[in-house]
Formats: structure tokens, C-alpha cells, sequence
């Protein structure tokens, strides 16, 4: 830094000092502000972190140089002002140090910006430390998130078999569905035989029995009984009739009868005409 400038007395009596002074105080803070500048293009943050202490005694410096030159300032105007006569030197003074003052602004801005990538820095460098240095956590660590994935892959098998056993599910009840639609095609024909003898008719009764076999191996049971209450959970209204009123919202007559599974699910919902006093 610059040292103390001297003073001496102008022609009228007031205190001067000399402007070289100012202008190497702005050379000084010109040095500063390029020295900030390098360190923040640095690629190695441990180098700006140790800049940084000498930094904040060159600002001190460069804080208490300018408030020195504020005191003189201070006595030259009032200098001035008693005799005056104005300094053309003065002006120049205070364009330096207004100067000044925004290059040690501007410092401290980035000598702040300088430390906080540091300390960042540092605690990134801290963390991969612990890890490295503590094979217990860093074995800890893995695990827990071997755990973690291990959980995420058991509820993604779980969620993947819900909808294979759902699929299958539905596939089997519409094959079931197709084995009571033939199991009712060939109930009717046995029926439009009408008493008739012959191999055909018999052909029919044994594929008929063959169907109904079917339906009940796979846990399927016959729904739809004339005079029980209408239930639209299992039965599926296709008319009305009148009826007497102890019949009233019961089944009269079971037009195609439905099938349901062991577990409760529903093959085919049984066609019914309901009652209606």
C-alpha cells in the first residue's frame, strides 16, 4: 500500500497534498481487483481458499488508506471553503477516491463470491472424505440402497402378478362364458326334440352333459331360481309381469340361467322376468 502522503501548505496557507498519492492508490486497487479476478478463473478451489486470508488483510489496508484519504478530503475542503479558492487538484482527489471506494466495493463483492465457493467446496471435500475414510458408512450406504431397490423390485413383482392373476382371471371367465352359451344352445335343442329317440338326440344329451361337466369342474354353479327375490348383483332383468303382491320384486321366470364361481366372481348374470304387483 501506499504510504502516509506528505503534506505541505498551499500559497494561501491551506493543506495540500500531492495527487501522485490518488493515483497510486488506484494503481494499488487496480492490483486488487485483477489479483480477485485471477484467483475467481482459478480451476483449483483449495488455491482461492488460501488466497483468501490475505485478501482480507489487503482490503483492511486498502479500507484504512481510504479513510485517511477521506480525512484529508475533509480538511481540503474545508481549506477551501475558508479561502475560497478552489484546487482544481481537489476535484481530482475526490474523482480517485469515489473511485476507489467502488473498486474496494467491488472487492469485497468478490472476494465474498471467493469464499463461498470455497466453503461449498470444502464441504463437498469433507463429505467424499467421511466416505472414504469410514468404510463403515460407506458400506452402510450401499446397503440401505440395496434395500431400498430390493423393496422397489418386490412391490413391482408383486404389482406385475396382481395383473397376470387378474388377466388369467378374465380369460378363464370368458371361456367359462363360452361353455354356458353352448351348454344353453344345446339345452334348447334337446327341448325342441321334444320327446324324439334317435342317435342324434343322444349325441346332443352327451355334449350337453359334456358342457354342464365343464362349467361345474371349473367351480361354476347354476344361478337363477323362479321365486326368489330379484338381485341385481346376479340376475339381469329383461321384462316385467304382473304378479301377484307376495310376488312382487321376485322372479317369475328364468328366461337363460346364469353361472357363478366359487370365489363369488360372475361368469353370466341370469336373464329373468321379475314380477310387478
Amino acid at each position: 500500500m501506499a504510504s502516509r502522503p506528505p503534506t505541505f501548505r498551499g500559497p494561501r496557507g491551506e493543506t495540500l497534498i500531492p495527487i501522485e498519492y490518488a493515483q497510486a492508490l488506484a494503481d494499488e486497487r487496480d492490483q486488487l481487483v485483477s489479483r480477485l479476478q485471477r484467483i475467481q478463473r482459478s480451476a483449483a478451489p483449495s488455491n482461492a481458499a488460501s488466497e483468501i486470508p490475505h485478501l482480507r488483510s489487503a482490503l483492511r489496508a486498502a479500507e484504512s488508506e481510504r479513510e485517511d484519504l477521506l480525512r484529508l478530503v475533509d480538511e481540503l475542503d474545508r481549506e477551501r471553503k475558508r479561502n475560497a479558492a478552489p484546487d482544481p487538484r481537489l476535484a481530482e482527489l475526490e474523482s480517485s477516491n469515489e473511485q476507489l471506494r467502488e473498486a474496494l466495493q467491488a472487492a469485497r463483492d468478490d472476494l465474498a463470491a471467493v469464499e463461498s465457493e470455497a466453503a461449498a467446496t470444502r464441504q463437498t471435500q469433507r463429505a467424499n472424505l467421511r466416505l472414504v475414510s469410514d468404510p463403515k458408512a460407506n458400506e452402510a450406504a450401499y446397503k440401505a440402497r440395496a434395500e431400498r431397490l430390493q423393496a422397489d423390485l418386490a412391490n413391482v413383482r408383486r404389482h406385475a402378478e396382481a395383473n397376470i392373476e387378474k388377466a388369467t382371471e378374465k380369460e378363464r371367465i370368458a371361456r367359462l362364458a363360452d361353455v354356458a352359451d353352448l351348454h344353453d344352445a344345446l339345452t334348447r335343442a334337446l327341448s325342441a326334440a321334444d320327446g324324439e329317440e334317435g342317435p342324434w338326440v343322444d349325441g346332443i344329451a352327451a355334449l350337453q352333459r359334456k358342457a354342464e361337466g365343464l362349467l361345474r369342474k371349473a367351480g361354476a354353479a347354476p344361478l337363477g331360481l323362479a321365486g326368489e327375490p330379484f338381485d341385481p348383483a346376479v340376475h339381469e332383468a329383461i321384462g316385467a309381469a304382473p304378479s301377484s303382491p307376495e310376488q312382487d320384486g321376485h322372479v317369475l321366470h328364468v328366461e337363460q340361467s346364469g353361472w357363478q364361481l366359487e370365489s363369488g366372481a360372475l361368469v353370466r348374470a341370469a336373464r329373468v322376468i321379475v314380477g310387478k304387483a
